[in-house]
């Protein structure tokens, strides 16, 4: 099985977030990603499992202080 990986703009548009808000998120340790090159990718996989905790807000709320 091959796996899929996204780019920070494709992340960001699964969170409805910025790009920056991808990247803080990176930063702080909330998303993985893997450097490839000079780019970030992410496994999709990963990614959607974080949508799903997401859907009922507590991911964004505990990783993007703005939000409190």
């Amino acid at each position: 099985m091959t796996t899929e990986y996204l780019t920070v703009k494709d992340a960001a548009k699964m969170f409805r977030v910025s790009n920056k808000t991808i990247l803080r998120w990176i930063e702080n340790g909330s998303l993985r990603g893997v450097r490839i090159a000079h780019t970030i990718r992410f496994d999709k996989q990963d990614l959607l499992m974080q949508l799903d905790k997401s859907q009922n807000g507590s991911f964004r709320r505990q990783h993007d202080p703005s939000l409190e």
